[in-house]
């Protein structure tokens, strides 16, 4: 329902919303109605019905894993125009403690068998380099499941700044909770 989106809005380029789901499309609508540069298109992302070379910027934020993700990742490079860029924010599937907290949620029926098939890996990621040049990713998150001690012991300013010094310092990518990526299409 556009968590992310407000601020590509605020920026006053001509905002194309996609999703699946009408009624998600009208809740996002509703809860940006002052917004006139905003569009809304009920598609599934796999099969977008929209002309090839469509976009200067195609963001995903954190829907990737709600389709196949080859098939995703050739409707992009499709809609995409010549040099336009890709920002992708998701979750990444290398944690091994993310992945069984994932498959938990999995068996309590609170996620779909279909995410943790296409959730992306780090692997998955460089994938896109048979179309894309990759600008800059950036990992983080490597130690968010930890967050629910430290609150027993510290602030949630002090504990944002324990997990930001060590992303920082330490090369997370392979035990990241989330990633931010930009990709230029070739």
């Amino acid at each position: 329902i556009g968590n992310h989106s407000e601020i590509l809005l605020k920026s006053g380029a001509d905002v194309t919303f996609t999703d699946i789901s009408a009624e998600s499309l009208k809740i996002l609508t509703r809860f940006f109605k002052s917004y006139k540069n905003l569009k809304t298109l009920e598609a599934d992302m796999e099969n977008l019905p929209l002309e090839d070379n469509t976009f200067n910027v195609v963001v995903s934020a954190g829907s990737i894993s709600y389709g196949d993700k080859n098939l995703i990742q050739k409707e992009i490079y499709r809609i995409l125009k010549p040099d336009g860029y890709f920002i992708m924010v998701d979750t990444l599937n290398n944690n091994p403690i993310y992945r069984l907290n994932r498959y938990f949620k999995y068996l309590k029926g609170k996620r779909s068998k279909s995410t943790l098939v296409n959730m992306l890996s780090f692997e998955d990621i460089m994938n896109y380099e048979k179309h894309f040049m990759i600008q800059d990713i950036f990992f983080f998150g490597s130690l968010i499941w930890l967050e629910p001690i430290f609150k027993l012991f510290f602030s949630d300013k002090y504990i944002d700044k324990i997990f930001n010094n060590f992303d920082d310092k330490v090369n997370v990518k392979k035990s990241a909770f989330k990633f931010v990526s930009v990709m230029k299409k070739c």
